[in-house]
């Protein structure tokens, strides 16, 4: 019997800003062409998916990063930048992507872990997903092991009160996926690797959502922020029809991917 091939796991989970609602047909106003076809190209690193709760995914298989693994089949997210900086690191063949997420969902409510009482469907539904498909890679002769889990998401939380517990509620999040996935656990532990929210003002309250990840992160060092304000990732362009403030444009969900990447390899070795 030929020994499991090792292999990290990311697993992204999040709401919409995660789970991706930037246009494929907007990444020409960005860049080159040469640039916008290797975007749209596939990457090396694979990908099992499932986004809107089953409505856009890769059917439990894991496949090549690639755009139209967003919202739908014309949209993308995070793991596009995070393919492109994988394999600018030379790093493409060491991971592979776990994603589940799904927009307009708040941590209060349906990312609720179970030290903040019953379990939120979203983490149920995500936690189930991301075993089902360490399982999968287990028969499929690998030895995975979960080094991060990346996290974008409280938007939702910082509108409609979730505001007022999100740092207790986040905390244990974390705790609680990490306990989760602690027989894939590597010997340097799990990182979570957390996005701040935009702070434009229609995000009420995103100073105390952002506080608080910040607070978190300051409890372990395994937890490491994501400084999404800094390079002022834009949001006010696309698409053309009606413009989605509520959402980065494409160039700054590439953008937000790199960033994530960027984490991944510093932290991961």
């Amino acid at each position: 019997m030929n020994k499991p091939k090792d292999i990290k796991i990311i697993i992204l989970l999040g709401q919409s800003n995660m789970e991706g609602h930037s246009w494929t047909s907007y990444l020409d106003r960005h860049f080159p062409p040469e640039l916008v076809n290797y975007y749209t190209s596939p990457f090396k690193t694979e990908i099992a998916y499932n986004c809107d709760n089953g409505n856009n995914e890769s059917y439990d298989e894991f496949v090549p990063v690639r755009v139209g693994q967003g919202y739908d089949s014309t949209r993308f997210g995070p793991e596009i930048g995070i393919a492109a900086h994988l394999e600018k690191a030379q790093r493409s063949d060491e991971f592979k992507i776990i994603k589940f997420a799904i927009g307009g969902t708040s941590l209060e409510v349906f990312w609720r872990s179970p030290s903040s009482g019953i379990p939120g469907l979203c983490y149920v539904f995500a936690t189930n997903y991301a075993h089902r498909m360490l399982t999968k890679l287990k028969r499929d002769g690998y030895n995975p092991t979960v080094s991060a889990i990346l996290y974008m998401q409280g938007e939702n939380d910082s509108v409609d009160g979730g505001h007022l517990q999100y740092e207790k509620y986040l905390q244990n999040l974390v705790n609680d996926l990490r306990n989760e996935f602690k027989d894939y656990a590597p010997k340097a532990g799990i990182y979570f690797i957390d996005g701040l929210i935009n702070d434009a003002e229609f995000w009420t309250h995103h100073e105390i959502i952002n506080t608080a990840k910040r607070n978190v992160a300051k409890s372990d060092p395994k937890n490491i922020i994501v400084d999404t304000l800094t390079p002022q990732l834009s949001f006010s362009n696309e698409p053309d029809f009606e413009i989605d403030w509520a959402h980065y444009d494409s160039d700054g969900t590439i953008k937000l991917g790199h960033l994530f990447g960027e984490a991944v390899t510093e932290h991961i070795k």
